[in-house]
């Protein structure tokens, strides 16, 4: 079934109407009422676009949205399904762009994996929470697409695409002085331990929320950003360590 919901933007006095299936009711309303996305700290932060792979049904980008509306965000989303739902999330927000597929480190046409219970579990790899349904999907070459929007810098990405995390952030690797946050999704140790070591060179890890073993939510600030955020006790004092 299908319902429109409404949901409290954490920390304003938002409040947001939602289409969700009712299998991701629990997914979406976590969004909005969880500190998955802590960007409420930084308030003279203001991105030059956000780019989000693995939209879903568009909650994260009506999230996003609700903190920058003169933002040009970018959704990506290869699920017929989850797509027909951003289509009707964002029909009124012209400054959210959608594209109905997939991003990935090459073109290529692949199987999609439905969630055997929610949509947002959607996925080109089988895993404990696909159905044996599936549907093919266009993957395009993730640099050769974001070569083509004006991203600028101080933009925000966003991956969540239930295992291809890792490709796609080697594939993008020379645009990361691009972001000055980023998020994203992790489903087993090794992603999460390389995510990390694809930004040590030029983020800090600030947030961090571990759902399982082997699935979390990650968010890092580019070094440039903390910097300037130093002053105002935002970031965490460093501990020397002992020396003996």
């Amino acid at each position: 079934m299908t319902n429109k919901y409404t949901f409290q933007v954490k920390k304003t006095d938002k409040s947001i109407e939602l289409i969700c299936p009712d299998s991701d009711i629990n997914v979406t309303n976590s969004i909005f009422t969880n500190n998955e996305y802590p960007i409420q700290n930084f308030h003279a932060y203001e991105p030059t676009s956000i780019i989000y792979i693995g939209a879903g049904i568009g909650a994260s980008a009506i999230y996003f949205d609700a903190f920058y509306p003169r933002t040009q965000i970018h959704c990506f989303e290869p699920s017929p399904r989850s797509f027909q739902y951003l289509k009707l999330n964002t029909e009124n927000k012209k400054n959210i762009n959608i594209h109905n597929y997939g991003l990935f480190n090459k073109e290529v046409t692949a199987s999609l994996h439905l969630g055997n219970k929610h949509f947002a579990t959607d996925s080109i790899s089988y895993h404990c929470n696909s159905s044996d349904n599936t549907t093919n999907v266009q993957l395009k070459n993730a640099k050769d697409v974001l070569d083509k929007i004006s991203i600028g810098r101080k933009s925000i990405l966003k991956i969540d695409t239930e295992g291809c995390e890792v490709p796609i952030l080697n594939n993008i690797k020379d645009m990361l002085p691009c972001f000055s946050l980023a998020f994203f999704e992790y489903h087993s140790e090794q992603d999460r331990r390389e995510i990390d070591e694809i930004l040590k060179d030029s983020f800090l890890l600030y947030h961090s929320m571990v759902l399982m073993p082997h699935r979390g939510l990650l968010s890092y600030i580019s070094l440039e950003m903390a910097e300037g955020y130093k002053e105002q006790g935002l970031l965490g004092k460093i501990i020397p360590r002992p020396n003996y």
